[in-house]
């Protein structure tokens, strides 16, 4: 939990990956470096698999003062210039903070961002799962089923696997850019949902 800052990038091409690993590299002004999570195909391009793919999430951590946002920032402005779709999600300083917030801004943003067809396409069979983390989603579509009925330990897993399916199918257009504010101040289920990407990053 001694992480300031996380990012997650979804389905970004290799060459993506690596001009912004370098870019973040080149700004890093002796801090700890970072990486990129994979996950997906490149299929806004119709190319084939990505090939070899690493699997580095990017976490930043120091002292203050060592340029720990500055650099969260400015990756996010080179995700945005390498054509990737960028949501901040920030973690809060409360005893007891919302559960999955830094998500919950991931998706109000993508929200507001999307048109109601692509968010739609993006929800996809998920849509159950992702609108507990936020209900208004039923507001726009009336469409989207009750939640199944699970005991809670099922139910956390379905919620992990439904967001998790959502942001895959949400970067099939566009490589897409995670950035978790203040990750040190994180809640257990944010830290159990960057658990559950992790592993869907193929080898």
């Amino acid at each position: 939990r001694g992480l300031e800052h996380h990012v997650v990038g979804a389905n970004v091409r290799q060459g993506c990956a690596a001009g912004l690993v370098d870019g973040m590299r080149a700004h890093r002004a002796g801090a700890v470096e970072r990486g990129l999570l994979e996950i997906g195909r490149d299929d806004a391009t119709g190319t084939a698999p990505l090939g070899p793919r690493r699997q580095e999430q990017p976490d930043r951590a120091g002292e203050a003062g060592l340029g720990k946002s500055r650099l969260a920032h400015e990756a996010a402005a080179l995700g945005e210039r390498l054509g990737m779709t960028v949501l901040t999600g920030h973690c809060l300083d409360m005893a007891s903070p919302p559960p999955y917030q830094p998500t919950i801004d991931h998706i109000e943003q993508a929200t507001r961002n999307s048109s109601t067809e692509q968010l739609r396409v993006a929800l996809g069979e998920n849509a159950p799962e992702v609108a507990k983390l936020m209900p208004s989603l039923r507001q726009r579509y009336d469409d989207i089923p009750p939640p199944p009925d699970l005991p809670p330990e099922q139910e956390r897993r379905y919620m992990l696997h439904g967001v998790g399916e959502f942001i895959e199918r949400a970067a099939r257009n566009r490589p897409l850019l995670l950035v978790f504010e203040d990750l040190h101040l994180a809640d257990e289920s944010t830290l159990l949902l960057l658990r559950h990407l992790g592993p869907r990053s193929p080898e």
